[in-house]
Parts: C-alpha cells; sequence; structure tokens
C-alpha cells in the first residue's frame, strides 16, 4: 500500500532525534530565500524607478526636454514608493523567518493553512510563491519514501 509507506516514511522520518530540527531549518531557508528573492527583485526595479524619476526631474526643471520626461516624473515617484514597500515586506519577511509555531490541532492546522492560502486581498502585492512560504512551516519538509 503506497499511501501506507508515505506515513511510515513520514513517521520514521520525525522519529529521528533532530528531524524536528531539520523541518526548522528547511522551513526557515525556504522562507528566507523567498524574502531574498523579493528583496532582489524589487531593489533592481527600485533602482530603475530612481532613474526614471532623475530621468523626469531633468526634463521638467531643466532646459533639457527630453522625450517624455512628464511621464518619467510621473511613473517613478509612484514606481518609488510601490517598490520600497515590497522592500520592506521582504526585509520583515527574512527577519521574521524563524518566527513561528506549529498548529497544535488538526483542526487549528487547517484553519491556519486555509486561512492564509483563500484569504488573500486582491490589492496585495504578495505572489502565490510568497503565500507557499508563509504556511511552509505548517506542513512538514519533504520526507523520502522507502520503496
Amino acid at each position: 500500500m503506497k499511501g501506507g509507506l508515505r506515513v511510515s516514511g513520514i513517521l520514521k522520518y520525525f522519529e529521528q532525534g533532530d528531524a524536528m530540527e531539520k523541518n526548522k531549518e528547511a522551513v526557515v531557508t525556504l522562507k528566507k530565500d523567498k524574502a531574498s528573492e523579493n528583496i532582489v527583485i524589487a531593489g533592481f526595479f527600485l533602482v530603475i524607478s530612481v532613474l526614471a524619476t532623475i530621468y523626469g526631474i531633468a526634463d521638467v526643471f531643466t532646459d533639457a526636454r527630453l522625450p517624455m520626461g512628464i511621464l518619467f516624473l510621473i511613473a517613478g515617484p509612484i514606481g518609488v514608493s510601490f517598490l520600497s514597500v515590497v522592500v520592506a515586506k521582504g526585509i520583515c519577511r527574512a527577519a521574521a523567518a524563524a518566527e513561528y509555531s506549529y498548529a497544535g490541532s488538526l483542526e487549528e492546522l487547517c484553519k491556519q493553512y486555509y486561512h492564509a492560502a483563500f484569504c488573500k486581498a486582491d490589492t496585495d502585492t504578495e505572489t502565490k510563491e510568497d503565500c507557499f512560504a508563509d504556511m511552509a512551516h505548517l506542513i512538514s519538509a519533504p520526507v523520502p519514501v522507502d520503496s
């Protein structure tokens, strides 16, 4: 029975003395990696937004007439403010990666998991991967199945 093998593999994994520490390390690594990825990507576009703002300022406040300067002056600061929030969220996620607790019961596990999975606002900037990283501590690390 294949399902029985999986359950027995999981039980065998968690019976090891350091299984919970390994699981916690895997979760923290996943959360920090995703947060770092968000910081790097948002930081790159933040630099571009700052340059766009400088370009727009150079067009409007100097004698140089640059193509689409007004557009850059409008879009640049909007990008800077939005991306600053994304970078700040990434830094907070990275700092809080190790601060979590396991659910105490199956009911609590389901409540936390489904709330995190399905109660996301449409205006939120988080991706599916961000949500998975947030829920990673609710599910144990992958366990190799005995064949």
